[in-house]
C-alpha cells in the first residue's frame, strides 16, 4: 500500500512503481476527488496514459454531522 500526501505524489509514486524491478501493478487506486495540485480526475488520466487497464476508485471527502435527540 502506498499513500500520496496530493495528487502530483501519487503519480510520482506510481511512476516509480512500475520503473521497479519485479513490480507488479496496483490491484486498485482510492482517489480522493480534491487533492492539492491535482485532483483525482487528473490523476486518474495521467495513470491511465501510464497503464490503461489501471483500475480506479474516486471518493469525494464529505462529513456529515447530526445530533440524536436523547430525550
Amino acid at each position: 500500500m502506498e499513500i500520496g500526501n496530493d495528487g502530483q505524489e501519487c503519480i510520482e509514486k506510481y511512476e516509480k512503481s512500475l520503473n521497479e524491478e519485479n513490480s507488479k501493478p496496483f490491484d486498485v487506486l482510492l482517489l480522493d476527488h480534491s487533492m492539492p495540485k491535482k485532483n483525482g480526475a487528473e490523476v486518474a488520466g495521467d495513470i491511465l496514459s501510464l497503464n490503461p487497464n489501471q483500475k480506479n476508485y474516486f471518493s469525494i471527502s464529505i462529513c456529515i454531522i447530526y445530533r440524536k435527540k436523547l430525550f
